[in-house]
């Protein structure tokens, strides 16, 4: 073999390893940032279980802040007296606040919010319904005791927290 030809083929080889280099390091950087955009979807995810959870929470299971709250002096929501029924009183002043009110003052942000209480023959909603186009919807659902007109009845309070700004 001359000369010449023995650069050739060292030319051709160090093309083929540079390419195959660079394929397998496009084809690392693809897998990892999809996996690092799965992890983050988890973590949104999981952030917004915990709001509505801690929302849920809030709602059932104290009375509030101040434990007499209304709309003007409200700094936490709480429905529950503290045998951890739902009190009407306190159903009739969630209805009285605003949306920002209520995002506030249970601690939603950023995730919008929408409560709905029920039981066997009432049905209140408080906060917004959320857009189909929603990237992350978390709900958290609780079976609860409701006091209506001097009776106790089981109904449900479910918290939705969702965003759809991701």
């Amino acid at each position: 073999m001359s000369p010449s030809h023995n650069g050739q083929v060292f030319s051709a080889d160090a093309t083929i390893g540079l390419s195959l280099f660079v394929v397998t390091l496009v084809l690392s950087i693809t897998l990892l940032n999809t996996h690092m955009q799965d992890k983050i979807e988890i973590a949104r995810e999981e952030r917004a279980s915990q709001i509505a959870f801690q929302a849920a929470d809030f709602l059932i299971r104290t009375p509030g802040f101040p434990s007499d709250w209304d709309a003007n002096t409200v700094q936490l929501i709480g429905l529950a007296d503290p045998a951890y029924i739902i009190q009407p009183e306190k159903v009739t002043q969630l209805d009285t606040l605003s949306y920002a009110q209520i995002r506030a003052h249970l601690k939603t942000q950023p995730y919008d919010i929408l409560i709905n209480i029920t039981d066997p023959s009432y049905s209140e909603t408080a906060g917004q319904n959320w857009p189909q186009s929603a990237a992350i919807v978390a709900q958290e659902s609780r079976t609860v005791l409701i006091e209506h007109t001097n009776r106790t009845r089981r109904g449900t309070v479910e918290v939705t927290v969702w965003r759809d700004d991701i």
